[in-house]
């Protein structure tokens, strides 16, 4: 058993050696002479600085060089970030994961999470999109509804974080977003003159995004759509709902 052991360590050695022999650059070599401690300091002034990429290189190094030192927790989170602010919002969410993966129970996990959402939140726009700000229903949701998930289980599972109320923020504003994805559809059937597709959208609207803004456009919509199709019931029981509700919507009928 002894010599099966001192056999493994002989090889690791050689393929060490192996590596630094073959050229093979080492990117924390920089780093190794220093403590966590001051590893960790260098990277809070670059943060404090907004030296964002500096500090998320130097939490890297600390978090692969000291994976188990006293300042390893903290790092993790401050690696979160330094790549969010940085823009690199891949390894920013792969760094959240992490931490969540990690220390589940932990008391800053719902700052995790929280970062999680917000990076979720932000992809799917490129540099244009985020500068005019155009409407981010007329692109792909995906990130848009993760992010919703992420915040949804960060508000269950720490109710009483001081994260809650900026996320239910951001969670009404995704309904806004979503509501008004489905009221793009909706009229571009009916521009279709595909009129039973275009009510079954403007009916997932209303019965699922109450209180959002695309509501009211919605019942407008159902109700057109119905007669078109000479479903006047349902166009008069929706016309009553539409008239209770937004009574200022009517001229929108013609």
């Amino acid at each position: 058993m002894k010599r099966c052991f001192f056999l493994c360590v002989g090889l690791l050695v050689l393929l060490l050696a192996g590596c630094s022999s073959s050229g093979i650059k080492d990117e924390y070599a920089h780093y190794r002479n220093k403590t966590s401690a001051e590893i960790y300091a260098q990277a809070k002034v670059d943060l404090d600085k907004k030296r964002y990429a500096k500090a998320a290189e130097e939490l890297d190094a600390l978090d692969a060089i000291y994976p188990f030192g006293p300042n390893s927790k903290q790092a993790q989170l401050d690696l979160i970030y330094a790549n969010y602010q940085n823009g690199d919002l891949t390894s920013a969410l792969t760094a959240a994961e992490r931490y969540i993966r990690l220390y589940p129970g932990n008391q800053y996990t719902d700052y995790a999470y929280y970062m999680k959402g917000c990076i979720q939140f932000s992809q799917g726009l490129n540099w244009l999109q985020k500068k005019f700000r155009t409407n981010p229903a007329n692109g792909n949701l995906d990130d848009k509804k993760e992010a919703f998930g992420t915040f949804e289980t960060l508000i269950q599972l720490y109710p009483n974080s001081v994260y809650v109320k900026d996320a239910q923020q951001r969670m009404r504003y995704l309904r806004n977003v979503f509501a008004d994805k489905e009221l793009l559809v909706a009229d571009f059937y009916y521009q279709q003159k595909a009129y039973v597709a275009a009510a079954n959208r403007a009916s997932e609207v209303v019965k699922h995004y109450d209180g959002t803004t695309s509501v009211k456009p919605a019942l407008v919509l159902l109700v057109k759509s119905y007669r078109q199709l000479n479903l006047t019931t349902q166009a008069n029981n929706t016309l009553k709902i539409l008239q209770a509700n937004y009574p200022d919507a009517m001229s929108q009928l013609s």
